[in-house]
């Protein structure tokens, strides 16, 4: 019964992902991920190629105040957070803004955090059998 639940799951996170992946034209701008919680200035950039294959690549960059800072470029798809999903994903309250991606039984979860004027971004592995990491300072970008 677990595989069954654990493969249906699966199911439903890549028809979810897939269904939120637009297409845009070469040399269009990439998508923003906004969420009401975030601060303004404050904004996730994620752009996937191949969501919707067994090889997705996103590159997950943040904009403060309008310059994007590329974090990582990784193999699986992201979504960002509402304030809700904070407690279950063990992200301080006094986050600003937060992604998890994931995909084929693992991923990762990213967080930020204001200090003064600058912004901690903090990184975590997460693996569907152990279970995930903690989290570490990963780069502080200026506000």
């Amino acid at each position: 019964m677990k595989a069954f639940g654990v493969s249906a799951l699966c199911v439903l996170l890549v028809l979810s992902v897939t269904a939120s992946v637009v297409a845009r034209p070469t040399g269009a701008k990439p998508p923003v991920a906004k969420n009401a919680a975030v601060p303004k200035g404050i904004q996730w950039v994620i752009v996937t190629k191949d969501a919707d294959t067994d090889n997705p690549s996103t590159k997950l960059s943040l904009s403060i105040n309008g310059k994007a800072t590329l974090l990582a470029t990784l193999r699986e798809t992201f979504n960002v957070l509402e304030k809700a999903d904070y407690a279950g994903n063990k992200i301080p309250k006094s986050a600003v803004t937060a992604v998890k991606g994931w995909w084929a039984g693992q991923g990762h979860t990213f967080y930020v955090s204001k200090v003064g004027s600058a912004y901690k971004v903090y990184r975590r592995a997460d693996y569907e059998e152990s279970g995930p990491e903690k989290f570490k300072l990963f780069k502080t970008l200026k506000g």
